[in-house]
C-alpha cells in the first residue's frame, strides 16, 4: 500500500465517523424537539411521577387513579393536548399490560422534558 492509498483510507474512515456522529446528533435533536413539553406545574409533575411509579410497579389501580388526575389536569388546561396525547398513549399501553414498553416510553418522555427536571 502506498502513501496515497493510506491517506485515502484514513479520509474515508474519518468521513464515515463524522457522518455517523452527525446522524446521531440529528436523531437526538429531533427527539428532544419533537417531545411535547409539560408546564412547570408542581401538581402535573407530581402526577406524571406517580404515573411512572404506577407503570413501573405494574399497579393497575394506581394507573387508573393517575389517569383520572391527568384527565382533570388536561381538562383544566394545565396539560397541553400534545403532552396529554403522549401521556395517554403510555396509559393505554399499560392498560393493555404492555408495562415494559409503557415504562420505557414514559421514562424517555420524562427524560426529554426541558426544565422539568
Amino acid at each position: 500500500m502506498n502513501k496515497f492509498e493510506s491517506i485515502h483510507r484514513s479520509r474515508k474512515f474519518l468521513g464515515g465517523v463524522v457522518a455517523c456522529l452527525l446522524l446521531s446528533l440529528t436523531v437526538l435533536w429531533w427527539a428532544w424537539v419533537d417531545t411535547p413539553q409539560l408546564a412547570l406545574d408542581e401538581e402535573v409533575l407530581k402526577t406524571v411521577d406517580s404515573l411512572f411509579t404506577a407503570v413501573t410497579a405494574r399497579r393497575q389501580p394506581s394507573l387508573i387513579e393517575c389517569e383520572k388526575r391527568l384527565i382533570a389536569l388536561h381538562v383544566a388546561g394545565r396539560i397541553s393536548d400534545p403532552a396529554w396525547n403522549k401521556l395517554n398513549s403510555f396509559i393505554q399501553s399499560a392498560k393493555k399490560e404492555d408495562w415494559e414498553i409503557a415504562s420505557r416510553q414514559l421514562y424517555r418522555f420524562i427524560e426529554l422534558q426541558r426544565g422539568a427536571g
